[in-house]
């Protein structure tokens, strides 16, 4: 046999006490797994201690005299529950019991085994903690949804004073868990509240707030009026919206909101730059936008002005952002800008120096025989075509050649007449450059005339070691020069034509 203090408990510690023979060895299971090996003693029992497992637990004992005689206990059942009851939805509605009037107290109390009974307590306290009245008192009743009913009375029916009390709930299961919840109601006779009035106070602003108000009651003076909710003053940036409740003497309470912003940060500006622009060279047709944010009140106003030297002429808008550019003789000129909130923040000068450049690069043609590249000259094959290009402000990006009716290509460095012309004899070379900004210079052309090497050899002979220029060339003056210098290249003395 075997006997257990509680077959519902919410101690994990159990005792459990086997009868049985004395002297016969007592072995307990719990759960199918044995728990203990004790020998019945002089009273009959074995006292085992166990640890349940929470919920249903099965216990069983055999009892044995020798390896060939043994009997089994009966079997016994222990629920383990330490889980306490669950109370939810505790309201009083309305809070307070009003003249004539009365309130709703409404609960649910659940648990986790619903087979359990429960105990269920409610009552009323005054503020000194005495107890006034109880509203619900049931021994083994069910789980589920309660609602109950009070009239603002003591437990002898007469109706209770002004003032703040407690209804307390205490709900128990058939383990012994036992939760508590409670809640605050009113009794109230004068029922009409307090009036406040609120001076708005100037917004936005960047100066702290202390809020000014007045506060009147029909029955409470002034200065029995509890006023909750401000916080004066306030210094923190940010949007306030404080709402002021006051309070009289019976719990009447009114309340009345107030907003404002404080804001003691400057707005900021960002200049944004359009195309083209290049190391803070621009032309007039870059594009200058100016747009100012505010992280509160917003932007009031915004300032801005261009200058090349001298004071800033400073243009008041508030339409943003502001786009402009850059108009007037090359040179260097002075963005300056700044914005005011609506709280008055003054954002601090911003100053920026950029470079109009509007003058496009300069370029020159030359060939390496001639010093000037001169209209009509007469060149060979491999007569290098060199092109110069300068830019004083943004610096050139690229230049531009092609030959004849070809197409442009980009020019990188000096290159021979016949891999730009060809086999053409008559040629016109066209270039052009262009800095970094895009400025295009003119288009600039250089003709001349290809004279192929097996005309030069038709004017000289080389005989004992000289070389003889032909007199039918010495009319051409320039061509003679190149032939001169040509020869010199080679090692030869020009001593005299002949």
């Amino acid at each position: 046999e075997i006997a257990v203090d509680n077959e519902i408990t919410n101690i994990k510690a159990a005792d459990i006490k086997v009868l049985g023979l004395r002297g016969y060895e007592a072995v307990l299971y719990l759960n199918n797994f044995i728990a203990g090996q004790k020998i019945i003693n002089d009273g009959g029992y074995a006292l085992f201690n166990v640890d349940l497992t929470e919920g249903k637990n099965e216990i069983k004992a055999y009892q044995f005299l020798n390896e060939y005689s043994s009997g089994m206990s009966e079997v016994k059942i222990v629920f383990l529950d330490t889980i306490k009851p669950h109370i939810t939805g505790l309201t009083a509605e309305p809070d307070a019991v009003l003249p004539g009037g009365s309130i709703q107290i409404k609960f649910t109390a659940l648990d986790n085994n619903p087979e359990y009974l429960n105990y269920i307590t409610l009552d009323v306290y005054d503020a000194g903690g005495a107890l006034i009245r109880g509203l619900l008192k049931l021994n083994a009743g069910g789980w589920g949804a309660y609602s109950v009913t009070w009239d603002g009375k003591d437990k002898i029916g007469e109706e209770v004073e002004d003032g703040d009390y407690t209804v307390k709930l205490t709900v128990s299961d058939t383990a012994g868990n036992t939760a508590f919840a409670e809640i605050s109601v009113k009794v109230i006779t004068d029922i009409e509240p307090p009036v406040i009035t609120i001076i708005q106070p100037a917004t936005p602003t960047n100066q702290d707030v202390i809020l000014d108000y007045t506060v009147t009651d029909n029955v409470s003076l002034p200065e029995n009026i509890i006023v909750t909710g401000d916080n004066s003053p306030y210094s923190a940036e940010g949007e306030y919206t404080v709402v002021l409740t006051a309070t009289d003497e019976a719990g009447n309470s009114a309340s009345e909101t107030v907003s404002f912003v404080i804001d003691k940060t400057p707005p900021q500006s960002v200049l944004s730059v359009g195309l083209p622009e290049y190391n803070d060279y621009v032309t007039s047709l870059t594009e200058f936008t100016i747009n100012p944010s505010d992280n509160l009140s917003g932007v009031d106003k915004l300032y801005y002005g261009l200058a090349q030297s001298g004071n800033v002429n400073y243009i008041e808008t508030q339409d943003f952002p502001v786009l402009f550019n850059i108009t007037g003789t090359d040179g260097s000129y002075s963005v300056n800008y700044y914005a005011v909130d609506k709280a008055q923040n003054a954002e601090a000068v911003n100053e920026k120096t950029y470079i109009l450049d509007n003058t496009p690069p300069q370029t020159a043609a030359a060939l390496d025989i001639y010093k000037d590249m001169a209209e009509g000259a007469a060149v060979i094959p491999e007569t290098l075509i060199t092109i110069s290009a300068h830019d004083a402000g943004s610096g050139v990006d690229a230049v531009y050649i092609k030959s004849n009716d070809g197409e442009y290509f980009k020019y990188t460095a000096p290159v021979t007449v016949k891999d730009i012309c060809g086999a053409s004899k008559e040629n016109t070379i066209s270039y052009y450059a262009l800095d970094k900004l895009g400025n295009l210079s003119p288009v600039k052309e250089i003709s001349f005339t290809v004279k192929e090497a097996f005309e030069i050899e038709k004017h000289i002979t080389l005989s004992g070691g000289c070389l003889y220029i032909h007199a039918d060339i010495i009319e051409d003056a320039e061509y003679l020069s190149y032939v001169s210098a040509a020869a010199e290249e080679l090692g030869y003395l020009i001593k005299d034509v002949v």
